[in-house]
């Protein structure tokens, strides 16, 4: 019977042949400026598995799935830095347009996989000690992708050549990190003491601040400002190490229908489980969700929340409407759903309404992302004056929370998620986000008990204390 070792060593001879076989069908394309890319198929294995590993073996990496884990990646190491400190996404798109790589994908019949992996900050205008270790506009090409779909899994090599290029060289630095993924199945790890968390001194005063903001928000808003977002941040001393594999098993068993997400770049890491898409992009067809208008889970009824909350309605409708006023430059149609529904998590439900459309054409999605980002969901209404409004009540920097977190493929498609439900680990330190929609209806200790049962999406990861009763 072969062991762990022989059956690796045998399975990077395979590939090994089979990189030796692409080099020689591909040779001559493999000049100039390029982005190669590589795929081959593995067995069946759970990413969530491997986050442990990996976070000790990479300085850079991105966990994503989305929901119902229909698709899954881990992207590790940069392959090519895009990050900026302004959000850019004209220079983004103008990246991949400008791109000209090589592929096997056609052998599995592989497409949208991601090219470049990105997590936007909501406000470009802050900065942080905390948030140091994410660009405003964080972008990176990975150099390997472990990928899952449709119960296939590959890994993707990319690397990008030059003329000067030695073909010896790149086939020895995929065969390497052939090696290194391989060695990383072969050593999955779980953390047998659990990570606690301990509140900063200053958390117990949070409640009589954020009604102090709701109150001034509720002044700030009239017939121009309709609506903003605040959020809240709680701080806490990590004790112990975090189990990644155990925490994103968690949340997937919890969250089957929210995105995952698990961002590090050095020491910081941000993660979470997000119920919101942002955009999904697939050929000409887009995807948005309106997600806005909550509720407790347990103590509010669905017919209740769909008929009689007028707080709540009024909010949802500011989503819907700004999302359709802001396609509407870019789309033939615009497709509203009649009613909102219910998504209903195991913590809070959300008054959820799909919207699809049809791109006029890819050449604006530039501009397209810039008119949708942010929502009205995370900022508010319109965009300009809440953003004014958010920075002189807010005390703190977002970061990535309330921004988005995705990909986008070599073909223009994409996907993001909204990323809220989430926190921000560097060094020691975790920092927990969560927010809520204000508006002339809203009262102060209802949002603070919402953004309290947003909150537990993370803190229940950690301590009972903090599960609901």
């Amino acid at each position: 019977m072969e062991t762990d070792q022989i059956k690796i060593k045998n399975r990077l001879i395979e590939i090994s042949e089979k990189i030796d076989s692409f080099f020689e069908k591909k040779k001559n394309e493999l000049t100039g400026n390029k982005l190669l890319t590589f795929a081959v198929e593995i067995g069946d294995i759970d990413f969530a598995e491997l986050l442990n590993t990996v976070q000790s073996k990479y300085n850079t990496s991105l966990f994503f799935s989305s929901p119902t884990n229909h698709y899954s990646f881990i992207a590790l190491n940069s392959n090519g830095n895009l990050s900026t400190e302004e959000t850019n996404w004209e220079g983004l798109f103008s990246q991949v347009r400008g791109i000209d790589s090589t592929n096997n994908f056609d052998e599995y019949n592989l497409t949208d996989i991601p090219l470049l992996l990105a997590g936007v900050k909501f406000d470009s205008s802050r900065t942080s000690d905390e948030w140091s270790g994410f660009k405003t506009f964080h972008v990176f090409i990975p150099e390997i992708i472990l990928y899952k779909t449709n119960e296939r899994n590959f890994i993707i090599f990319n690397k990008r050549l030059t003329s000067e290029t030695d073909r010896n060289f790149i086939l020895n630095n995929f065969k390497e990190n052939a090696q290194k993924i391989f060695d990383i199945f072969n050593s999955v790890s779980s953390n047998s003491v659990r990570a606690e968390l301990k509140p900063v001194t200053g958390n117990s005063n949070l409640k009589k601040e954020w009604i102090e903001s709701v109150k001034k928000a509720r002044a700030m808003l009239n017939n121009e400002l309709k609506k903003m977002v605040l959020a809240r941040r709680l701080e806490f001393e990590v004790e112990g190490k975090i189990d990644w594999q155990k925490k994103m098993k968690s949340l997937r068993d919890e969250y089957p229908g929210c995105y995952l997400f698990v961002f590090m770049s050095g020491y910081s890491v941000f993660f979470g489980a997000s119920p919101e898409k942002f955009i999904k992009i697939e050929g000409n067809n887009i995807e948005l969700d309106a997600l806005a208008g909550s509720a407790p889970g347990h103590q509010v009824t669905e017919q209740s929340l769909l008929n009689n909350d007028k707080k709540n309605l009024t909010e949802h409708k500011f989503v819907i409407d700004f999302i359709k006023e802001q396609l509407n430059p870019f789309v033939n149609r615009v497709e509203i759903e009649e009613e909102p529904h219910i998504k209903k998590l195991s913590n809070v439900q959300h008054l959820h309404t799909k919207v699809t459309a049809q791109l006029k054409s890819k050449d604006n999605l530039a501009e397209l992302m810039d008119a949708l980002y942010p929502t009205p969901a995370v900022c508010g209404l319109p965009k300009a004056k809440a953003f004014k409004a958010i920075r002189q009540i807010e005390k703190f920097d977002r970061g990535l929370y309330s921004g988005i977190v995705g990909w986008i493929s070599a073909e223009l498609n994409c996907e993001f998620t909204v990323a809220i439900r989430s926190a921000l680990l560097k060094n020691n330190k975790l920092f927990a986000y969560s927010g809520a929609g204000i508006v002339k209806d809203s009262v102060p200790e209802d949002e603070f008990t919402e953004t309290e049962l947003k909150l537990k999406t993370i803190l229940n990861l950690f301590d009972d204390q903090y599960k609901s009763k």
